[in-house]
């Protein structure tokens, strides 16, 4: 079903349409505290207590945005939250998926060992950003939300994430030097952008 029609059910208020909004938005949402939060156990305990505001909260969604957009906020606030009670600072990428089968023909461990300390240095970068630029990076850089979006979800002008992301990757640079923003020749697999360089 379209993002209309399960709207409508789910103001129906049928368990059936909100298991299937469970089954489109769990693994985003899961993935979003991770990132945001940097601790498994408390991203699944976010998880839940995002799917549970976003229940309480339907009754009031007006549908301006998205409805994906709208769940990234509360998913955003609920995160930010946790992250002001608990002092959690690590914003972690997730790791591959250990049970998918090897590309075809695997890869060297040389190049299995640059991407795993590549993971490290950008994941140490993160952690050393203001907060503000942070939330822009996970949700642009590594979530994929448009700017427009990010906007919506942490309801600021667009111009504000705009100039966030800027400096955040600005920052980055800095932070990560040629490592990732080489000056001449390849890095693991050529120079990466920054977006590219968060979803490796």
């Amino acid at each position: 079903m379209d993002e209309r029609e399960l709207l409508s059910r789910l103001r129906g208020g049928t368990r059936a349409a909100f298991e299937a909004l469970l089954d489109r938005y769990e693994r985003r949402v899961y993935n979003l505290a991770f990132r945001m939060l940097g601790d498994r156990t408390e991203a699944e305990d976010a998880a839940q207590e995002i799917f549970i505001e976003v229940h309480r909260s339907l009754p009031r969604f007006r549908g301006d945005a998205r409805l994906d957009t709208w769940i990234h906020r509360i998913g955003v606030n609920v995160c930010l939250q946790r992250r002001r009670k608990r002092a959690l600072p690590t914003v972690a990428l997730p790791d591959a998926d250990r049970s998918a089968a090897p590309p075809e023909g695997g890869e060297d461990p040389f190049h299995s060992a640059l991407r795993g300390e590549l993971k490290s240095r950008v994941e140490q970068a993160l952690e050393r950003l203001p907060e503000g630029q942070r939330e822009v990076v996970v949700l642009h850089g590594i979530q994929g939300l448009s700017y427009s979006e990010v906007a919506q979800a942490l309801q600021c002008p667009v111009g504000t994430v705009k100039s966030r992301l800027s400096s955040a990757f600005r920052r980055l640079r800095e932070l990560l030097g040629g490592y990732v923003f080489p000056d001449e020749g390849p890095s693991v697999n050529g120079p990466v952008a920054p977006a590219e360089a968060l979803r490796q």
